[in-house]
């Protein structure tokens, strides 16, 4: 959304990794990126982190980084919570 003129912009984003997907969080960062928790399906329980970059249009996954995302109050950080195979608490 242009917050000058409240116009907004339609953008179709690629595949991840060759494949359809769903957002789940988007996450405005400070340097105009975003950062995106997906899904390949609703409901799924699998979950990826992605930066999207609207002027080029490219989506750079985040390796290692799924579930619960969340951002500094500046957005100049991402991050990530997981949870270790056979843990109920995020670690």
């Amino acid at each position: 959304m242009n917050t000058t003129t409240f116009a907004l912009i339609r953008y179709l984003l690629p595949q991840i990794v060759g494949a359809s997907w769903e957002d789940n969080i988007l996450l405005a960062l400070s340097d105009g990126t975003l950062m995106l928790s997906t899904s390949p399906l609703a409901g799924s329980g699998i979950y990826n982190n992605v930066i999207w970059t609207p002027s080029t249009n490219q989506i750079s996954p985040l390796v290692g980084m799924s579930n619960i995302s969340f951002r500094s109050g500046d957005g100049s950080k991402a991050y990530s919570l997981g949870y270790a195979s056979g843990y109920t608490n995020p670690v």
